[in-house]
């Protein structure tokens, strides 16, 4: 992994104007019985997502004003959530227009839409995407065995699954990542093994492979679920990366989070030449990001006294909607190079 990352992290350092800018969409189709991500249920009308979508653009426009002011431009873009594919194609197509009237980025810069869900993709969509210069795409199945999506609410087929690749595919060479999850409810090492046959069917660019974390906030923590045996999913990871491997896959980021069974870890594996360099940049804690959006964090850096500081945006979109230009204004005190802007770091930190 060090290997692999080392020329993207010299790239980082040699360009600290570079910059990595996240865009949060915290609305889903349903709520996974594992995630505590922001993804807050649409009503019938979506009309919350309006509002929603006005706000952010709002702090899109300031972000940009930002950027301009302090000579700051985006190398990587983050469309993340939630399911950012639960917009529709208008709503998709404005959002972009949003971010390249505003925001100062490089000449081609790498675009990441984490659609999530499958069953949230079409046409449409994916032809908005194309046409606004996205390059990778996460479709994410978590598990290719029916009986196990069932059970953790996700609301999409294994059919759904191998649909929206396949469209994808015929459109544009996009790089495609897929997430797995090894270690959920029921599942046992044969279920791992039917979910990488279909992997190595479909062959994505990227495969990275999370290891089941029992969240504070998840329905699986508040249910009292426990992980199956730490020796078990063990074997399950080494299985997957070992299939990982024998398909050409390099591993080039991981990292842990609490309560994941077996004390291991999330791994991103990509082919050769189809590296995610957001990935590495949050990970590695080593260039400056910009959160738009609820639930979204930005990390502040001062290359010359070499500290960051971490701000958040509100994970309930209601409450982001009315004070998210209260953390704007901490980003551009951060920005001006005071380390705490009158501020103590715990008020920074929350």
């Amino acid at each position: 992994i060090v290997k692999v990352q080392k020329p993207f992290l010299i790239e980082i350092k040699q360009n600290p104007q570079r910059i990595a800018l996240y865009v949060s969409i915290p609305f889903c189709p349903s709520r996974c019985s594992y995630c505590s991500f922001p993804g807050f249920a649409l009503s019938s009308n979506g009309e919350e997502l309006e509002v929603y979508l006005q706000a952010m653009y709002a702090e899109i426009a300031a972000v940009g004003e930002m950027m301009t002011d302090y000579g700051l431009e985006a190398d990587s873009i983050y469309l993340g959530g939630g399911t950012p594919t639960i917009l529709n194609a208008a709503q998709m197509d404005q959002l972009f227009a949003q971010v390249e009237n505003h925001v100062p980025r490089v000449s081609s810069p790498e675009i990441t839409v984490e659609g999530g869900r499958p069953e949230t993709f079409t046409v449409e969509k994916l032809k908005v995407m194309q046409a606004h210069g996205v390059n990778r795409l996460s479709i994410n199945p978590q598990t290719m065995n029916q009986h196990t999506l069932d059970r953790v609410g996700r609301t999409h087929t294994v059919e759904d699954i191998y649909r929206c690749f396949e469209l994808a595919r015929s459109l544009d060479n996009w790089v495609i990542n897929m997430d797995l999850i090894i270690g959920l409810p029921g599942e046992g090492i044969d279920d791992v093994k039917t979910t990488l046959d279909h992997i190595t069917e479909l062959r994505p660019d990227n495969l990275t492979v999370h290891v089941l974390a029992i969240k504070r906030k998840s329905r699986v923590r508040a249910e009292n679920y426990r992980h199956t045996s730490a020796t078990i999913v063990e074997e399950m990871q080494n299985l997957a990366a070992e299939q990982a491997r024998n398909l050409g896959y390099l591993p080039y980021y991981l990292y842990r989070q609490k309560d994941m069974a077996g004390n291991l870890e999330n791994v991103g594996f990509a082919l050769p030449g189809r590296i995610c360099r957001y990935n590495i940049a949050m990970m590695e804690e080593q260039q400056m990001v910009v959160g738009i959006g609820a639930g979204a964090s930005s990390k502040i850096f001062n290359h010359q006294e070499g500290w960051f500081r971490n701000l958040f945006h509100s994970v309930d979109w209601r409450v982001y909607v009315t004070r998210w230009p209260e953390v704007h204004r901490k980003r551009i005190h951060l920005l001006q190079g005071t380390a705490t802007c009158g501020l103590s770091d715990r008020t920074l930190e929350c």
